[in-house]
């Protein structure tokens, strides 16, 4: 009698999300990604030389990412990429479960190590950075969430441009 019951509550659920009567398929349908925006500036945490390190340049990113959806999500991953005076630098990842209340907000950083190999190639910008000297920063993301078990991806969207 009860496997019965539970497979009739499973085909009503099932008809109303079909049916698109459902606050739940509406909810899943409807969320957005976070809007991210980068808290301050991108400024370098650690700089090794090559003869007494790994040579890498790392750069943390402070994110803020604010959730416009009427339920929580977890936000999963963050996937960014770095560019200096419009060159590409490297890639970055925050991998974390970090929950988002409905018109809630959270903050977090975002490391990117910039390999021996680009910082050669972006030397000039990277020296500007390091110094204070104004230099055009970019940063784009991919967002990934879940939403009541259900994982959704954004597409790349700039979340930083300006000259710091």
């Amino acid at each position: 009698m009860f496997h019965k019951k539970l497979n009739i509550l499973g085909l009503v659920t099932l008809i109303m999300l079909l049916s698109g009567c459902s606050t739940l398929q509406q909810l899943l349908v409807d969320t957005v990604t976070p809007e991210l925006t980068v808290v301050g500036n991108p400024y370098i945490v650690n700089a090794e030389l090559p003869i007494i390190g790994s040579g890498n340049v790392v750069v943390r990113v402070p994110v803020e990412a604010y959730n416009p959806n009427l339920v929580g999500i977890q936000l999963t991953k963050v996937d960014m990429g770095l560019f200096l005076n419009n060159g590409f630098v490297a890639n970055g990842v925050f991998e974390d479960t970090r929950s988002v209340a409905s018109s809630g907000r959270t903050e977090f950083n975002v490391d990117v190590n910039i390999p021996i190999i680009n910082v050669i190639g972006a030397f000039p910008a990277i020296s500007d950075l390091f110094f204070g000297n104004p230099t055009r920063v970019t940063v784009d993301a991919i967002v990934t969430i879940d939403v009541l078990n259900v994982i959704k991806v954004s597409g790349k969207t700039i979340i930083f441009d300006a000259s710091v």
